[in-house]
């Protein structure tokens, strides 16, 4: 190695959705988020690694502008010497991986999942590229480091972690809106094959909605009912005595009740769930550590909703399946409404290796006005968000589209402590 230097430029941007998004907490037409661009030169070759976060006060407890904030710190303490191990020549793979998860670990102390989400995939990105890896490769070694921290062989053998279901399902929303509206979207998503859907609720239409989706799901499909912490334990419990009242047979068909109530912990999920005698699923209250130890305590929350962007990236993901895994709670594999191509490969990419009760779609296409990621498998027949045997995970920046959408716009060199400094 002759030369190395490491950059970070962090894109502020706005996306414009094609149609409002209503949820109980509240209504937006455009998502306000990170893109990140990791790059390096090492003996003359420019390698980058792309990631996106889109931080949301109600799910991470961060902001955008507090992200922005931390941009700088994240990249000189914990990116950059993921870089330097990854570039420093030998079997730096196993340091590679030790050093992701402790990273994870930190922002999951300090509360930065979000932000780091996208440092965690630009990072995937460009490992994949910088040690000449398919991304696969890069994911089985997270995930195979996962399972053997702290557990013995015996313990590693019965971790459902390796094993892999090849038959995903594949959950589509229903918004709040009208419900003759989530009748006919109802009826598309049938058409393309869809079973699984969760419903939005917490408005004054929310029964309306779900018993017209109930009628219009097909007789094979299921239901998940998602709050978003919309209601009150007595409220929630109102709720459900009034659909069960009108549709006797949607208790049979009511696969969770995702984040009924709010303020929302495991405990208090955990009770509701005693008293409603219904399957509860966490979503915005699990992101980290402490609350994946937190809801391990509570086997009555028994599916848990992970996201690639708000549990800090691929290995807070990979993370947080191997701690579900281990408590016993089954795994839905989730989108954030709006996230972009970067997230949602990511989430293809790990849903190709874990056990996973429902794979949910972000409907990026469907609800963004355009994506600032385009496809760089210049040959690929299959789906833009397709991760095969290539390097990096499939996209690079539409440079047109950032400027149309971008807001604010920062770069970064990297500062070298003497402990990691690299000759030149």
């Amino acid at each position: 190695m002759t030369g190395s230097s490491f950059q970070l430029e962090v894109f502020h941007r706005r996306s414009p959705f094609r149609f409002r998004i209503r949820h109980a907490h509240g209504e937006r037409s455009s998502n306000e988020g990170l893109v990140i661009r990791l790059s390096s030169v090492v003996d003359c070759r420019h390698i980058f690694g792309l990631g996106e976060a889109l931080p949301r006060s109600y799910v991470t407890g961060e902001t955008v502008d507090g992200s922005l904030a931390q941009c700088q710190t994240l990249f000189n303490e914990l990116a950059v010497p993921v870089m330097v191990a990854a570039t420093s020549g030998g079997s730096c793979l196993d340091t590679v991986m030790d050093l992701l998860i402790d990273a994870w670990s930190t922002v999951s102390s300090t509360n930065q999942l979000a932000v780091w989400s996208a440092f965690d995939v630009a990072l995937f990105d460009w490992l994949s590229k910088v040690l000449d890896l398919p991304a696969e490769n890069l994911l089985l070694e997270m995930r195979s480091k996962i399972a053997s921290r702290g557990t013995d062989d015996s313990q590693r053998a019965k971790d459902p972690l390796f094993f892999t279901d090849k038959t995903l399902a594949r959950r589509a929303t229903i918004p709040m809106i009208r419900p003759w509206l989530a009748a006919m979207l109802t009826f598309g998503y049938r058409s393309f094959g869809f079973k699984h859907f969760k419903v939005k609720v917490g408005d004054s239409r929310s029964v309306q909605r779900v018993g017209m989706v109930f009628r219009c799901m097909g007789p094979l499909a299921n239901i998940t009912l998602d709050a978003n912490q919309g209601y009150s334990a007595a409220s929630a419990h109102e709720f459900l005595n009034r659909i069960f009242h009108q549709h006797a047979d949607l208790r049979q068909r009511l696969a969770a009740f995702e984040d009924p109530v709010g303020p929302a912990d495991a405990e208090s999920l955990a009770v509701f769930g005693r008293d409603a005698g219904v399957v509860i699923m966490a979503d915005e209250v699990l992101s980290g550590e402490e609350s994946c130890r937190a809801f391990a305590r509570c086997p009555e929350v028994s599916i848990w909703n992970i996201r690639v962007g708000k549990c800090g990236g691929i290995t807070g993901a990979m993370m947080a399946v191997n701690q579900a895994c281990r408590a016993g709670a089954r795994v839905a594999l989730g989108a954030l409404v709006g996230e972009d191509r970067m997230l949602g490969a990511s989430a293809k990419l790990i849903s190709k290796h874990i056990s996973s009760l429902w794979v949910e779609e972000s409907f990026s296409r469907l609800v963004l006005g355009r994506s600032v990621f385009r496809s760089d498998r210049l040959r690929s027949s299959a789906s833009s968000l397709e991760v095969n045997a290539q390097r990096g995970l499939g996209f690079d920046l539409d440079e047109r589209v950032m400027r149309a959408q971008m807001i604010g716009f920062q770069t970064f060199k990297a500062q070298l402590p003497e402990s990691v400094a690299l000759p030149l």
